[in-house]
């Protein structure tokens, strides 16, 4: 049974909406953001080879066609036809050769002016109105569609994205200084911690209060974002919270002056032995000025006699890179930090640096991670290649590029790569990083058996080399660090971080412990020099943890001699059973591995890594020691997620053992059964007090909701709430309810009905001077389909959202008979294994109301569309695919008149089964 989606394509109902309001002149043949947008690619990208103009037109008009419901282009690759689906709207454009900047505007200029023509408001989804300016959205998408083909870091950032962003980099913003998130089942809005001396701590706000209004409006479903926007504001602006401290029954009002508040804040400490730490989070255009108020500090507290500096930059995604070049700078005596290099090969050097030899001479270690990127890398890569510094952890992120902003008009942006940076000594770090001197890995052996444990999962993160259209590297890194040493990472309870915590943090322990052993001693050389003993006691007493923890899960971890890598791979018998040949959608299943080793030598420290399937990618298997002639077992519990799409994927079981590298392959199957999904009906009507079924200012509505589950699944989390989009106007008493199954069932069961009834108040008109507009959202929270969910193309959690506009003094409006999201079935299903390149996905879709379109998604591309009108209840489809090699997730999307949508999934997997690593590997 279909699913539906918990989208809203306009149709807020309960009175006409006056498409003036919504519908500006926006003249998008005009491509005010586009073409400006192509002049600086033009004029200054970053790799002119990359610019492929016939590409970005077709990567342009599928993402306007996925904005846009009822758009679909059609054009064979390099065609020089083009053929345009607008609703009901037919034509075939000649397209010339696109080769140039010129040839592309043209042909952009051409379709722009038919969407202009023939899109109306509703076309253009948003939230229960269409978007303000409807055709703006849609030349949005036309253009971050154009910048996929250059790299990942080019986009343009709509005006809201645009000013958080410059928040960030201005490093401070006017707020309250607290943390907050959406707790338990009813998702109230809670603090989760409180920065020290902010406004709100200074207040008598605490970790676990409850903000149950932000200025007078209730916080009932509001979402985080909406919060945040709330609750920031201009600095000595006061807001008033109503407050339910933890453990109190009655909210009290809490008046509180905003403040300047840190958007990353530069952290520093006095460590025990007279060690700094300090973190900087993000390289905002403050962080000089932090970095050198923090150091005053540290010398003060340190009186004087600073041993050493621990630089953390683990996590820090960079910045500015004038501040990078400063805070390198701060450390240096002499030597480059970074140079950049444009698209025309131009060389710049950065400014003049003024700090030179500002800090004396002690040893300093650089914390990072595969999430310290860019500006982080510029200090790192610097304070390494000038022998000022040892850098502990793991490989960073890899972005050796450089962006510059270009605004709009509209405070829209376009963040465009123009350069790349050199480390000194003229090495790019792009797509590959800044290795560590001392390499430290994270081991997860959670004390519950229950929950996985996880050894390699750092190993496939991804780094820049892993993001669609990453620039290429120019050097690839095959040297091993120095030094090596994996430690167990201690289990962590919820709450904020606040400064460093040596017991918890064994990276941060290990850079201290280092820096004492260096003594006298600063330069990266002699400090390393140092560092063996410090590895070698820190890694002994790792790894006895580590042993201890996999020896209470029955697992021998102990070491021994690895499989010699220049012999033949051990002889093993592996047999994988998934319950009852299966995973099933919805439940947990236990996957159970068992290995004989049939070789003539034990083995140590024996794992498997699952590879090659969506659903198991990274889990890992742990046997340990296996003699010869021994075997041993290992299980995982695999929950399955209600929505995910029948499947029989070709995966690989990578083994190791205490050697380096993989030491053998084997292929397994993964199969998964679909579980039917709910889908739900409803029906409401609203009561005003005084009975005269008209609204008046301040009353209270009573909104009762009767919703039935007509899918053939159990809806395990259901949920039924409003939402307010007019703030102030509208108060919302009671917000949500549970409809749960009458029979005492879990959930609701198919065929079951539960009603219950919402209370609100609108208490003046709007400020927009329109209807008020609350959103009634039905839905499971578990039943997402998962098919759509992976290839993002579309959204995907079961439900409806509806739009109810309410005006004073107009009549009450009511959905008084029940209606359900459209019913998809599929008549020619594709197999689960492809046998040809091409598969034909027909069925009908049918509504208790009228059809608006169908369409029909490969992964995140539209293939298909038909268009349906007034009065049509039943539409059949017929999409022929051409598939790519692997895994191929096909969609369908059904909207209705009254903008409740579905959606159903399909996965087919095409080619020959994924190349196993069975050679022997390089000694």
């Amino acid at each position: 049974m279909a699913a539906g989606l918990q989208l809203t394509f306009g149709g807020a109902r309960g009175g006409q909406v006056d498409r003036g309001t919504f519908y500006p002149r926006y003249e998008l043949s005009k491509l005010q953001i586009a073409e400006p947008t192509l002049y600086y690619i033009d004029k200054n990208y970053v790799e002119p080879t990359r610019i492929d103009w016939e590409a970005m037109f077709d990567a342009g008009l599928d993402a306007v066609e996925r904005r846009v419901p009822r758009v679909l282009f059609t054009r064979a690759p390099g065609g020089r036809t083009l053929a345009v689906e607008i609703g009901t709207f037919r034509s075939v454009l000649e397209v010339a050769p696109i080769d140039d900047l010129r040839s592309l505007q043209e042909q952009l200029r051409t379709v722009a002016t038919l969407l202009e023509e023939h899109l109306d408001p509703d076309d253009i989804p948003g939230d229960g109105r269409p978007p303000l300016v409807p055709l703006a959205e849609v030349e949005y998408a036309l253009v971050n569609g154009m910048l996929t083909t250059l790299d990942p870091h080019t986009v343009l950032l709509e005006p809201e994205d645009a000013r958080e962003m410059d928040m960030e980099n201005q490093g401070e913003f006017g707020g309250l200084g607290i943390t907050i998130e959406l707790d338990g089942k009813d998702r109230q809005l809670t603090v989760k911690c409180t920065l020290d001396d902010a406004p709100a701590a200074r207040s008598g706000i605490r970790s676990d209060d409850r903000l149950m209004r932000i200025d007078g409006e209730s916080t009932l479903n509001m979402t985080l974002d909406e919060a945040v926007t709330r609750l920031r504001g201009s600095v000595g602006v006061p807001i008033v919270l109503d407050v339910l401290h933890d453990g109190a029954t009655e909210p009290v009002s809490v008046e509180v002056t905003r403040d300047l508040i840190p958007a990353r804040p530069v952290e520093s400490e006095l460590l025990q032995g007279d060690v700094g730490w300090i973190r900087i989070s993000g390289f905002h255009d403050k962080v000089e000025h932090d970095l050198v108020d923090s150091l005053s500090s540290l010398h003060r507290d340190a009186g004087g006699d600073l041993r050493g500096l621990v630089l953390d930059l683990r996590g820090n995604p960079g910045g500015y890179l004038n501040q990078a070049v400063r805070v390198a700078d701060t450390f240096l005596e002499a030597g480059d930090i970074v140079s950049t290099v444009d698209g025309r090969g131009q060389k710049t050097e950065p400014p003049e640096t003024a700090n030179r030899a500002a800090e004396p001479h002690y040893p300093i270690v650089v914390l990072v991670d595969a999430g310290s990127a860019s500006a982080s890398e510029i200090v790192a890569g610097a304070l390494q290649d000038n022998e000022r510094a040892v850098i502990v952890g793991e490989r960073t992120f890899g972005k050796g590029s450089v962006q510059n902003l270009h605004p709009f008009y509209d405070d829209s942006k376009l963040k465009l790569t123009t350069s790349r940076y050199l480390s000194p000594g003229e090495r790019s770090l792009q797509s590959v990083g800044v290795p560590a001197d001392i390499e430290l890995v994270p081991s997860i052996v959670p004390t519950s058996a229950e929950l996985p444990a996880h050894l390699f999962h750092r190993e496939h993160l991804r780094r820049e080399a892993d993001l669609d259209r990453a620039l290429e590297g120019t050097l690839v890194r095959t040297d091993d660090p120095p030094y090596a040493a994996r430690y167990l990472e201690p289990e962590r309870g919820g709450g904020c971080e606040t400064g460093p915590d040596l017991e918890r943090d064994p990276e941060l322990q290990f850079a201290r412990d280092l820096i004492m052993s260096a003594g006298t001693a600063w330069r990266r050389p002699d400090v390393l020099a140092s560092a063996a003993p410090v590895v070698s006691s820190h890694g002994r007493a790792w790894n006895a943890s580590i042993v201890s923890a996999f020896a209470d899960r029955d697992v021998d971890w102990q070491d021994g001699p690895a499989w010699p890598r220049d012999r033949a791979h051990p002889t093993l018998d592996v047999a994988v059973s998934m319950g009852d040949g299966a995973l099933v959608a919805g439940e947990e299943t236990e996957l159970s591995v068992t290995v004989v080793n049939r070789s003539d030598r034990a083995l140590w420290r024996v794992a498997a890594i699952a590879r090659g399937s969506d659903l198991l990618e990274g889990e890992e298997l742990f046997f340990g020691k296996l003699a010869a002639g021994g075997s041993a077992t290992a299980t995982l519990r695999v929950d399955v997620p209600a929505g995910w799409p029948a499947e029989e994927v070709p995966a690989t079981l990578v083994f190791r053992d205490s050697g380096r590298g993989d030491l053998w392959s084997t292929p397994m199957d993964v199969r998964v059964e679909a579980s039917p999904m709910p889908a739900f009906a409803t029906s409401w009507t609203l009561t005003d007090a005084d009975g005269d079924g008209r609204l008046s200012a301040g009353e209270e509505l009573a909104l009762a909701v009767r919703v039935t589950n007509v899918g053939e699944g159990r809806a395990r989390s259901p949920y039924v709430r409003l939402r307010n989009r007019s703030g102030k106007a509208v108060e919302l008493v009671e917000a949500a309810f549970e409809p749960l199954s009458p029979s005492g069932a879990e959930g609701l069961l198919p065929g079951e009905t539960a009603s219950g009834v919402l209370h609100l108040q609108v208490a003046s008109v709007p400020r927009d001077g329109g209807a008020a507009l609350v959103m009634l959202e039905v839905g499971d929270m578990e039943a997402v389909d998962r098919g759509a969910w992976l290839r993002r193309s579309v959204s995907t959690e079961a439900g409806q959202s509806e739009g109810i506009l309410l005006s004073l003094e107009e009549p009450l409006p009511a959905r008084a008979g029940a209606h359900r999201s459209p019913e998809i079935a599929i008549t020619r299903v594709p197999a689960l294994r492809a046998e040809g390149g091409r598969v034909t996905l027909s069925g009908m879709v049918e509504d208790d109301g009228a059809i608006e379109d169908v369409m029909v998604f490969s992964g995140s591309d539209k293939v298909f569309l038909e268009t349906g009108g007034p009065g049509l209840t039943s539409l059949p489809f017929t999409a022929d695919i051409d598939l790519q090699a692997g895994e191929n997730i096909l969609s369908v999307v059904a909207r209705d008149a009254d903008g409740f949508v579905s959606t159903r999934s399909l996965v087919t997997w095409a080619g020959e089964t994924a190349e196993l690593a069975q050679a022997t590997p390089d000694p």
